[in-house]
């Protein structure tokens, strides 16, 4: 008797499906998330699996099935802007903890994220300067007129090929769609 009741409770542990035990998703594959990043990510000091936060995020599809939600993710690729090299920063998003504390893997693409470059304007306005000065310096040294002009164009390109490093500023919009959706383990 006293390994019956044991034995019988492990005979049913042992007979319920393990999916019974896991909870289902409110997300569904195409369903819109959107929400606010609690920290600036930027290209030029982000290292590959820093975490992240998402905040505040809701479905937009106004039904109501997720609110005041959080998604957990980590920088999963960071590519530092260089001569001839945009600077790229990719995020994956890991786990959605909803409201009422329940956790969920997370299986989404970012449909919006609000990134900002800035401008090169300024410094291919400079270098086309500097080119023009340097170019009409050296053709008056040895005496040939033609490399004002050129050197105006050879610093204007060598500047208009260095690039910027990207920013996802703090408290930026983040829009998602859900690929799939996955259970509760």
């Amino acid at each position: 008797m006293k390994f019956l009741i044991p034995s019988l409770l492990a005979a049913v542990i042992g007979l319920t499906p393990l999916g019974a035990l896991a909870q289902t998703s409110p997300l569904s594959p195409g369903m819109d998330l959107t929400g606010t990043m609690d920290q600036t990510i930027s290209s030029s000091t982000a290292y590959v699996a820093q975490p992240f936060k998402v905040s505040n995020v809701t479905s937009t599809g106004g039904d109501g099935a997720v609110t005041n939600a959080t998604i957990y993710g980590h920088v999963a690729d960071v590519t530092k802007a260089s001569m001839g090299r945009n600077a790229r920063v990719l995020l994956a998003f890991d786990t959605i903890q909803l409201y009422d504390g329940k956790r969920f893997p997370l299986d989404a693409r970012p449909v919006h994220i609000n990134v900002v470059t800035k401008t090169n304007a300024a410094r291919e306005g400079a270098g086309a300067i500097v080119g023009d000065l340097l170019g009409n310096w050296i053709g008056k040294t040895i005496g040939v007129a033609l490399l004002g002009p050129l050197g105006l164009v050879g610093g204007y390109l060598v500047a208009k090929n260095a690039r910027q490093n990207v920013t996802i500023p703090q408290n930026s919009l983040v829009t998602l769609q859900i690929i799939r959706s996955l259970r509760q383990a």
